[in-house]
C-alpha cells in the first residue's frame, strides 16, 4: 500500500477542518482529528537516528484511534497481551444489540453510552452466576458504527468457556444460550433508560407519554442476541481486534474524496455485493464525530476473573487449577521495532550498512517545516516520510 493511500483519512480530516475545528465540537474530537492530520509530520516532533556518516529523522506518530496506522499498532499490542492473561481455552463471543428506535437516545446521552460497558458486564456475570454459580473472564467491547458509518450502538462480549465455581473454586464449563441471555439484556437497557428519564437526566425529543410508549413497545419485541464460539483465545481476539482502537472506516474502502463528496465501499447484505455509499463532507464529519470516544474512555472493559481488582489474586490460581504454566507478558515493541514492522524501515542501520543509534529529539513544531534545531544538511539527512 502506497503512502498516498495510507493518508486518505488524514486528507479527509484536513479538507473538512472548517467543519469540526470549532468551539461547538467536543474537545476530544478536535484533538483526535488534529493530531491524526499531524501524524508522521514535523508538527509532532521526532527522533534523530545517526551513524558516523548519515542521519535520519523519524517523525512521531499521533497514537489516536481515528488514525489507521496508529490504531493498527495498538491493536496488535493488545492482541499479543490478551493471549497471556489466562490459560488457553475456547471463547464465547456474544453480540448484544438493541432496536434502532433506541439508538438516538444513546446518541444524545453519551454518559449512558459509556454505561453500556458495565451493563453488558453485569448481564454476563448475572447469567453465569445464575446458571452455574460461577465467575467468568469477561471482556466487553463497545461498537458504535454500522456498515454505512451510521450510529449503531451495540456490544461484543468475550466470555471464557471455563469459569471458576464460587462454592469450591473448581473449573466449570460455561455455555451461553441466546434465548436465556436476551431477556436479561433487554431488561437492563430498558431499565437504564427508564431510570434516567425518571431522574430527569435523559436528553430526549420525546414527550413523557411518547417515551413511555416507546419503552413498552421495544421491551415487548424480540431483540437480536448472537453467540459464536471460537476454539482459541487468539481466534477471538483477532476477530474483536477490528473493534479495538480502530477508525470506524478502513482506508481501503475509501473510493473517492472531493470537495463535494466522500465515497466509500459498503457491503450490501441483501444484494450480496459491494455498493458505494456517498456522504457530503459535512455529513461524513458529523457521522464520524459520534464514534470518537471522549477523553479517559477505554475501548474495552474487564469483569469477573479479569477485573483489575481480582486479576492478581485469581490469575495464578486459575493456571494452577488447569495445570498449565502462566505465559510471560510480551515485551512491548520498541519504537525502532515498531517502525521496522509497520513500514519495513530498519532504523538500526543505514542503506550502506552503517549502525544507527538515537542521537537526539526534535521538538514539536507548529509549522510544516523541519525545526531549525533539527535541520540537517540535505546530503546527509534521510527523512522517513519522504
Amino acid at each position: 500500500m502506497n503512502r498516498a493511500r495510507e493518508r486518505r483519512l488524514a486528507e479527509i480530516y484536513e479538507v473538512t477542518r472548517n467543519l469540526w475545528d470549532r468551539d461547538s465540537t467536543r474537545p476530544a474530537v478536535r484533538k483526535a482529528l488534529a493530531r491524526a492530520i499531524q501524524c508522521g509530520t514535523p508538527a509532532l516532533g521526532g527522533t534523530v537516528y545517526a551513524s558516523e556518516t548519515e542521519e535520519r529523522i523519524v517523525w512521531n506518530t499521533c497514537k489516536e484511534k481515528v488514525c489507521a496506522s496508529c490504531g493498527q499498532k495498538r491493536t496488535e499490542e493488545w492482541q499479543r497481551e490478551q493471549i497471556t492473561l489466562l490459560p488457553e481455552m475456547p471463547q464465547r463471543v456474544i453480540t448484544l444489540t438493541m432496536p434502532e428506535q433506541l439508538w438516538p437516545l444513546f446518541q444524545l446521552n453519551r454518559n449512558l453510552l459509556y454505561c453500556m460497558f458495565s451493563l453488558g458486564g453485569s448481564v454476563m456475570q448475572q447469567y453465569v452466576q445464575t446458571h452455574y454459580g460461577a465467575t467468568a473472564a469477561v471482556r466487553v467491547f463497545l461498537h458504535t458504527w454500522g456498515r454505512h458509518m451510521n450510529f449503531h450502538p451495540h456490544l461484543h462480549i468475550m466470555v471464557g468457556a471455563i469459569g471458576l465455581r464460587d462454592a469450591d473454586g473448581e473449573p466449570v464449563s460455561l455455555v451461553i444460550e441466546e434465548d436465556a441471555a436476551r431477556p436479561l439484556w433487554r431488561w437492563a437497557v430498558i431499565t437504564l433508560l427508564r431510570e434516567a428519564h425518571t431522574a430527569g437526566s435523559l436528553a430526549t425529543h420525546l414527550s413523557y407519554f411518547e417515551f413511555r410508549k416507546r419503552m413498552t413497545t421495544q421491551y415487548e419485541r424480540r431483540w437480536h442476541v448472537h453467540v459464536r464460539t471460537y476454539h482459541s483465545t487468539w481466534a477471538a481476539v483477532r476477530y474483536l481486534g477490528r473493534y479495538f482502537r480502530r477508525p470506524p472506516i478502513a482506508q481501503h474502502r475509501i473510493f473517492r474524496v472531493s470537495e463535494d463528496a466522500v465515497e466509500f465501499w459498503t457491503k450490501d447484505l441483501k444484494l450480496q455485493k459491494r455498493v458505494l455509499t456517498r456522504y457530503t463532507p459535512e455529513g461524513f464529519v458529523t457521522a464520524l464525530q459520534d464514534h470518537i470516544q471522549d477523553r479517559y474512555q477505554h475501548s474495552v472493559h474487564y469483569f469477573g476473573l479479569l477485573a483489575p481488582r481480582k486479576m492478581h489474586k485469581t490469575r495464578a490460581a486459575f493456571f494452577a487449577l488447569l495445570r498449565t504454566k502462566p505465559k510471560p507478558k510480551p515485551r512491548p515493541l520498541s519504537y525502532a521495532e515498531s517502525i521496522k514492522k509497520t513500514f519495513g524501515t530498519d532504523l538500526s542501520s543505514t542503506a550502506k550498512g552503517s549502525e544507527c543509534t538515537p542521537s537526539g529529539k526534535c521538538p514539536e513544531s507548529p509549522s510544516n517545516s523541519v525545526p531549525n534545531s533539527c535541520a540537517r544538511p540535505p546530503q546527509r539527512a534521510c527523512d522517513l516520510s519522504a
